[in-house]
């Protein structure tokens, strides 16, 4: 079972390896590796913020993946990276999952994501959520819970 736990200051060198990760960099906003002082400003920042929520996702207190949420208009948007050793288990569904749970607790809803369209794995894992698409563009697609 997954928990959730606030990320911190401490946790700036394994975010980075994640966002800087093969994988998530091909399928990132930017498609573009973050240097280690632009990541530890962002880091700050996304820390300092009243309205960002950045968790830690821990199974038998390893890190495993990370799930952060921030605010819109229309919403809060959902992203998360799940630590390359442990792709393919379960794990990007978990924290989908658990957010749902606490979004409904704390009232953060609704939640949107923005996934790349050759994501396959992740749009999977927010459709099986019960996340539904209400659009895509010539990279993305757009998906929302509730509907």
């Amino acid at each position: 079972m997954l928990t959730l736990r606030q990320a911190g200051a401490s946790d700036a060198d394994l975010l980075s390896e994640w966002r800087n990760d093969p994988e998530a960099v091909r399928f990132s906003v930017s498609r573009r590796e973050v240097g280690p002082a632009e990541h530890r400003q962002w880091l700050a920042h996304a820390l300092a913020s009243p309205t960002t929520r950045l968790w830690i996702a821990e199974r038998g207190g390893i890190a495993v993946g990370q799930v952060r949420l921030d605010p819109r208009t229309d919403g809060h948007e959902v992203s998360l990276a799940v630590a390359p050793r442990e792709r393919g288990r379960g794990v990007g569904q978990e924290l989908v999952g658990g957010l749902m749970a606490l979004a409904v607790t704390e009232g953060l809803q609704p939640l949107l994501a923005r996934v790349d369209r050759d994501n396959v794995a992740s749009i999977r894992v927010f459709l099986r959520a019960g996340f539904v698409q209400t659009r895509a563009d010539a990279r993305m697609i757009h998906l929302r819970w509730p509907q």
